[in-house]
């Protein structure tokens, strides 16, 4: 009995000196790296295409119903764009109103998760074998955090 204490004791103890695994804080980094990337664009302003989803706002209520009519609905005639509204519309319904710091913020965010998805997607679909599996997603990590900065 007092061998497996001590031994319990040992495990804890080495589990404090572990050294930084990148692999298990992966997560965390990815979105503080979205975060950085684009949390600063909560200074910015709407552009030309979020001004007039917003306006359309105004026709869409707040209830169950109408939030699913987002995904049937065409601007004039022309437009679909239901992601787009969609954040919008839950902006409003969370927060009561449709500002841009909030706007930025939240698709900041967003960001991050969809990173820390694909990131989960890849590594579970393992269509990187071999030796260079995990230095791959790291670089193809990398890759996408600078594409989108660019495309941004």
């Amino acid at each position: 009995m007092k061998k497996n204490i001590q031994k319990t004791k040992l495990q804890s103890s080495t589990l404090a000196t572990k050294p930084f695994s990148f692999e298990q804080h992966i997560h965390w980094l990815l979105m503080l790296g979205a975060l950085i990337l684009y949390g600063w664009t909560y200074t910015f302003d709407f552009g030309l295409d979020d001004s007039y989803i917003t306006g359309q706002l105004a026709k869409i209520g707040t209830g169950f119903n109408d939030f699913l009519s987002i995904f049937t609905r065409w601007y004039d005639g022309t437009d679909y764009r239901p992601i787009t509204i969609v954040f919008f519309w839950l902006e409003r319904k969370l927060f009561g109103e449709i500002s841009p710091d909030t706007s930025h913020l939240i698709n900041a965010i967003f960001y991050g998760f969809l990173l820390i998805q694909l990131y989960k997607i890849k590594k579970a679909s393992k269509l990187f074998g071999g030796f260079f599996y995990t230095k791959t997603i790291y670089i193809n990590e990398i890759v996408q955090f600078l594409y989108f900065l660019q495309v941004q």
